[in-house]
């Protein structure tokens, strides 16, 4: 299996686009049922978001493909699921 790497480029667009809608992150985590301390990790690259939760959330925003055999995630409001 190859690993998904998330680049910083894709984090900082990802924050960018809270801001642009006016959201709070810890509201979207709570929303989505995320640890908000996961969610700040996972955008600030300290967690890789290679496996539970922290991947959840990357797919969620949108930072992974989603997994054809897991189409249940949350996702991103932007996302087309």
């Amino acid at each position: 299996m190859e690993e998904f790497e998330i680049s910083q480029s894709a984090c900082r667009a990802a924050k960018n686009s809270f801001f642009a809608r006016g959201e709070q992150i810890s509201t979207w985590a709570e929303k989505h049922g995320f640890s908000k301390d996961l969610v700040y990790s996972v955008l600030a690259g300290r967690a890789k978001g290679h496996r539970g939760q922290a991947h959840r959330i990357a797919v969620a925003l949108g930072l992974k493909p989603l997994p054809a055999d897991n189409p249940e995630i949350a996702t991103h409001p932007g996302r087309e699921t």
